[in-house]
């Protein structure tokens, strides 16, 4: 080996503590990307992790054909201490990238109420939020109707609701577990509520619900209900103008094909479910409920679609929504 060509492969050999270091600042930079959901930054992440991991292998070959062996060593252990990194870093991102479908906003620490039980086969794990004041009978009517319905106890109480549903969901798994499932199927209902957005007229809370009774997939339902401060109201369909139900229709298709890429009104009927034209879409079961942003609008599990092509929604902003509101719902809109 000519002696130039050796003096370069020491040289690129002994940087590999300086190749181990970026490595581990780029995996740093990605996780801070995820969290902010920074998608230059985890790019970035990405392409540079992957070439310096590269070179880290190259910077081993070259300690090996010079015979360096501390080099060989510290590669070694630079490779091994990268993956480490890189791993820790895979399991920060997958813990900080959860965030259900349609909430938007920063979530307001507010008191919340629970009910959990689990064992070796069943869990159930309720969240609930105390409203604020003024909402709380409509609040209660929906968060029963949304648990499952049915409950006569006290609405004026959210930790009444909650333990009733609790134990009435413990009890169906129950049974469910002893009418016969798979000996490794594990069963679970989970409802987690959060209040997405606040304003001096309304204020906004969103609840997940997921039910898995050991199937191939669990079921998922993303609620959402805006309260008027003013009344305790919740708002529904009902804000929308009789006259201006066309435009509402042209809204959801034009939501409905941005989200599933539709390219006309005959792809878009292509991949949906129960749907005879797309010139009178039905509504969404959930009535829009407001945030910082707009509007959501969002379809259920297999309400419209396929199970695999989720829950159709977005959020409408609210320059595009408003023609077609009640002058009362109008007011509610912040400026």
């Amino acid at each position: 080996m000519k002696e130039s060509t050796k003096s370069k492969l020491n040289i690129f050999a002994h940087l590999w503590a300086v190749s181990m270091i970026l490595f581990v600042v780029l995996c740093i930079v990605g996780v801070i990307g995820g969290m902010n959901e920074n998608k230059n930054m985890m790019g970035i992440s990405m392409v540079g992790t992957c070439l310096m991991f590269l070179i880290l292998v190259c910077q081993l070959i070259a300690s090996i054909v010079i015979r360096r062996w501390w080099c060989v060593a510290g590669s070694v252990f630079g490779i091994l201490l990268s993956l480490f990194v890189m791993a820790c870093s895979i399991t920060a991102l997958a813990a900080g990238q959860y965030r259900p479908p349609v909430m938007e906003g920063e979530v307001a620490e507010t008191d919340s109420v629970f009910y959990s039980y689990s064992d070796d086969r069943i869990s159930c794990n309720i969240v609930a939020l105390v409203p604020v004041d003024g909402v709380d009978g409509e609040f209660n009517e929906w968060l029963s109707t949304e648990l499952g319905g049915g409950y006569k106890g006290d609405r004026g109480g959210v930790q009444g609701v909650v333990d009733y549903y609790g134990e009435a969901h413990t009890d169906s798994l129950r049974s469910i577990l002893k009418s016969g499932v798979p000996d490794y199927a594990e069963l679970s209902y989970e409802a987690i509520m959060d209040k997405i957005y606040e304003s001096d007229k309304v204020v906004t809370y969103t609840l997940s619900i997921t039910l898995d009774l050991g199937g191939a997939h669990p079921t998922t339902r993303e609620v959402g209900a805006t309260f008027s401060k003013e009344d305790g109201r919740q708002l529904k369909w009902d804000i929308v103008r009789d006259d201006q139900k066309a435009k509402l229709n042209d809204v959801l298709k034009d939501m409905l094909k941005a989200y599933f890429d539709a390219k006309s009104d005959n792809d878009l009927k292509g991949k949906l479910q129960g749907v005879k034209s797309v010139s009178s879409l039905p509504l969404p079961s959930t009535p829009p409920f407001m945030t910082e942003k707009g509007y959501v609008l969002i379809y259920q599990q297999y309400e419209i679609a396929p199970y695999a092509m989720g829950m159709p929604g977005d959020t409408i902003p609210y320059n595009v929504l408003k023609p077609c509101l009640t002058p009362e719902a109008q007011k509610l809109i912040a400026e």
